[in-house]
């Protein structure tokens, strides 16, 4: 019997724009997963001809590319990856960071365990700077603790690379149209708000997030003071 059939069919969702040789550095880690049951959709955010040329000479079977009319940022660009998809469960990696070969089989095991309902699972990154390595976030949120005071009181960090959420949870709570800053942020907190999230973290680095400087990555990361004064704005 073929194992694919028995594990649940993950889609893989990488925005991008202009970032040729990083997205394909994307994809490759997604293509290298010990996960087989993965398809892998790449919205290109608008008309992006090289970028294309460059996906298309992966010739990888289970990639899509997905090409939108014209820029709409990154919090559409991921909702028509979702709307693309075709399975079970959706991987969010932006297209300058990388997936470690198990990221998936991993993360699907812990969302798979009996007796729970999760439809969220998160795990660690290995950050990767000009001048330094460290791992993020050192904890997770606590089971009762608001994402709010997790995120603005104690720092805490959960990137898009390492989400794997339900299809059915995007959908219901797609990321909010025409917001190209703290789209994740505004996601984790109005999924969390809305009682939707049944989360799993993973205590495992299996996610590589690249931080050094880039001009045109769809998915920017500001200091404190942007993210905060972003919040109060937000309330």
């Amino acid at each position: 019997m073929d194992t694919r059939l028995q594990m649940p069919l993950v889609s893989a969702v990488i925005p991008t724009r202009n970032c040729p040789k990083l997205v394909c550095r994307a994809v490759r880690s997604a293509m290298g997963q010990t996960y087989s049951n993965l398809e892998i959709i790449v919205v290109v955010d608008g008309a992006d001809p090289e970028t294309v040329k460059e996906l298309e000479s992966l010739q990888e079977a289970k990639l899509r590319i997905v090409v939108l009319p014209e820029n709409v940022g990154v919090s559409e660009a991921r909702n028509d990856g979702v709307l693309a998809s075709k399975g079970e469960w959706i991987a969010f990696l932006d297209d300058d960071d990388e997936w470690l070969p198990e990221k998936i089989t991993k993360q699907i095991a812990l969302a798979l365990k009996p007796d729970q309902d999760t439809d969220f699972v998160a795990c660690r990154v290995e950050e990767r700077s000009h001048d330094s390595i460290r791992v993020r976030p050192h904890d997770f949120p606590r089971p009762v603790e608001r994402w709010s005071d997790y995120i603005y009181g104690r720092g805490g960090l959960l990137l898009p690379s390492t989400f794997l959420v339900k299809t059915t949870t995007m959908l219901a709570m797609p990321f909010r149209k025409h917001l190209r800053r703290h789209e994740d942020f505004d996601w984790l907190l109005r999924a969390q708000a809305a009682c939707i999230i049944h989360p799993q973290w993973s205590e495992e680095i299996l996610t590589i997030y690249h931080n050094e400087v880039v001009t045109n990555r769809l998915s920017t990361h500001s200091e404190w003071r942007e993210r905060y004064e972003w919040y109060i704005g937000n309330q």
